[in-house]
């Protein structure tokens, strides 16, 4: 009987992890890299003699459609205006741009709203920072040594966005 068992589990285990040599992997085992070299025109490990193809600019997510390229941002309330963390991410939550967190900065005596990137993520802090001016009037720039986790930009709301939301409406 224990010679049974010990056959079945041997079995389960073979046919989980066991799998013809060249059998593609699962999306969950399928690596960003493995997704780019597909043997298309453009990624480099296209054939000779292959056809043309037309392939996205981007490479999707494993799981997702949103492209790879978004900018990930960490957001937080530096002027101490109740919830205005919230109301900026739900309002620049886009196809380009991903707010992985939100949360109250380490003091609220920011006036100018910061875009924080380190040296690597320069490019990011550069199309975050046109989004703002362009849609808020707001924004600068400073490189910091600090790491960022978890997201490409740090943005610091300062009283000049709080003045954005606060301003009168035109309407009666």
């Amino acid at each position: 009987m224990l010679f049974l068992v010990i056959l079945v589990f041997g079995f389960s285990i073979a046919s989980r992890y066991g799998g013809q040599e060249g059998e593609r992997p699962t999306n969950s085992e399928t690596s960003a890299a493995e997704l780019r070299n597909t043997g298309f025109p453009g990624d480099g490990t296209a054939s000779e003699g292959s056809p043309p193809v037309d392939t996205p600019s981007h490479t999707p997510r494993i799981g997702t459609d949103l492209p790879v390229d978004r900018v990930q941002l960490l957001v937080e309330n530096g002027c101490g205006v109740t919830k205005l963390a919230k109301k900026f991410a739900d309002e620049i939550r886009s196809p380009r741009f991903d707010v992985v967190d939100y949360k109250d900065a380490d003091r609220y005596d920011y006036l100018e709203t910061l875009v924080l990137t380190t040296e690597r993520g320069r490019q990011e802090a550069l199309e975050v920072l046109e989004e703002l001016q362009a849609r808020f009037g707001v924004g600068e720039i400073q490189l910091t040594s600090e790491p960022i986790y978890a997201a490409d930009v740090r943005v610091i709301l300062g009283a000049d966005l709080a003045d954005y939301w606060n301003r009168p409406t035109d309407v009666p």
